[in-house]
């Protein structure tokens, strides 16, 4: 009895076993370090909103694509609301991610190939900033990087799961409509019309809850994933300030070493990204069949089209890139592999910067654990079926309160600032105005004061009678008379 298909699929899960644990590891330890950034907790709170029976776009404003929340819902459901197990949602999302670009170039070439591909995407600093964070990025990866994978693959079912794998990542961000574009173009020019439809299909299926929300409410839907970003910058229409987008490109792919861009935060070299780039665009050039290395261009060409462009949009590309870019170095065999070492190497000093400031040297007052405490605290002075606030939400995610419609996120507050008040009811706005009004009328009972605060509203309340009741380190917890 020949058992060598057991001992080679025994040595695969052995290998996939030990990659997915080191990964697990090395994005449990960013997380729980890495700052909490001010949109994480807009995602979360979407997510006890769904998870409680309310709707995007129809019950609350929601600007992106449905599935995040329902998503972080289910990990809500599994570990509780709070800003940590948010992390744990996106940490196992990054680990999974990281798995499947260890699987996209173990299935091509060497174990050594493969471990030295899949530390540079999970030491890239893009990843470590964006991969940990409660948001879309980590979903979006995960999702990008399976769908094409299943594409590959030659069966009928694997196209169906690939359709739907890509329904679902379009349906996290609309950004990602490059994957959904690149697997139909993938299996229409490898010849199979029976598994192009059949991609087609699943792709309809993973859409119509989408579609369902989209009926219920189309202004808002159309608001709140188009229209929302077209105004949310100075400027007419969705794609403007240009120079801006010209400016992070060089920023993403051609900053010097160690630089530290403007807004104080370090951020390592686009010299690990540039020489990347330019394998992925060599593969191309030889193989222009290859799926990775034009999805790759496909997604940095989206992610420049909104205003303004911010360098989180490209963690996206970083998965695809890698396996293009090994597979390339793959057909060189011990010299391709040196060649990685010596990406890898430079990656590993070029996100030292990125890595200590955003990681290693950051506040504890902007970590998840402390924003959990904060919650907490609030929880514990605000009776159940009482309503809190905040401007910064994550103050609020693990509080296990009603939270104001004016709080759940910033960005409500932003839009209702650049839309005519006339709208604000039909696109469920509210202005800093509003917000400081249902205070004064004491829709709330608890508000949080610090991070983003705005000073009017809180010396209003502090001349209505508001009194702080507990003060946890750098932040003052309100309560009213």
């Amino acid at each position: 009895m020949n058992r060598e298909p057991q001992r080679f699929a025994a040595r695969r899960a052995i290998e996939l076993a030990i990659v997915s644990f080191a990964l697990w590891a090395w994005f449990s330890f960013i997380a729980t370090r890495r700052i909490v950034d001010d949109d994480e907790a807009f995602y979360l709170i979407a997510a006890s909103l769904v998870r409680n029976g309310s709707l995007p776009y129809v019950d609350f404003f929601f600007p992106q694509m449905p599935l995040t929340p329902y998503l972080y819902a289910a990990g809500q459901v599994l570990f509780g609301a709070s800003m940590e197990s948010g992390r744990l949602v996106a940490v196992s999302a990054a680990t999974a991610s990281g798995v499947l670009v260890f699987y996209g170039i173990r299935r091509n070439l060497c174990f050594g190939m493969a471990v030295l591909g899949t530390a540079l995407f999970a030491t890239h600093w893009l990843c470590i900033d964006w991969l940990v964070t409660s948001k879309t990025h980590s979903l979006s990866v995960m999702t990008a990087l399976a769908a094409m994978l299943f594409a590959e693959r030659d069966d009928r079912p694997s196209a169906v799961a690939a359709g739907v794998i890509a329904g679902l990542c379009f349906a996290g961000r609309a950004l990602m409509l490059p994957v959904v574009v690149g697997v139909l173009i993938h299996l229409w020019a490898d010849g199979d019309r029976r598994r192009l439809r059949s991609a087609g299909v699943g792709f309809f299926v993973a859409c119509i809850p989408v579609i369902a929300l989209y009926a219920m409410d189309p202004a808002a839907f159309w608001f709140d994933n188009f229209g929302y970003h077209a105004v949310r910058a100075d400027g007419e229409g969705y794609v403007k300030d240009v120079p801006q987008k010209l400016a992070q490109l060089a920023s993403v792919f051609l900053s010097p070493l160690w630089s530290s861009p403007g807004g104080g935060l370090a951020e390592s070299t686009g010299l690990q990204t540039t020489p990347v780039v330019i394998m992925a665009a060599l593969a191309w050039r030889r193989c222009p069949s290859n799926p990775w290395a034009w999805l790759s261009f496909l997604l940095i060409a989206f992610a420049v089209l909104p205003s303004p462009t911010y360098s989180q949009y490209f963690v996206v590309v970083v998965g695809p890139l890698v396996i293009a870019s090994m597979r390339f170095l793959g057909e060189w065999t011990c010299r391709g592999l040196r060649y990685a070492g010596l990406l890898l190497g430079l990656g590993c000093l070029a996100v030292v910067p990125s890595f200590r400031a955003r990681v290693m040297d950051t506040s504890e007052l902007r970590r998840s654990a402390h924003a959990d405490k904060v919650a907490r605290a609030v929880r514990d002075v605000t009776p159940q079926g009482h309503a809190v606030a905040a401007h910064w939400p994550a103050f609020l995610v693990a509080s296990e309160r009603e939270i104001l419609a004016p709080a759940h996120n910033q960005f409500v507050r932003v839009a209702a600032a650049r839309v005519a008040p006339s709208r604000h009811a039909a696109l469920k706005l509210f202005s800093e105005g509003d917000l400081k009004a249902m205070l004064l009328r004491g829709e709330a009972t608890t508000f949080v004061v610090g991070q983003y605060i705005v000073i009017d509203t809180a010396l209003a309340l502090k001349r209505s009678g508001w009194q702080r009741q507990v003060a946890p380190v750098g932040v003052s917890v309100w309560t009213r008379p």
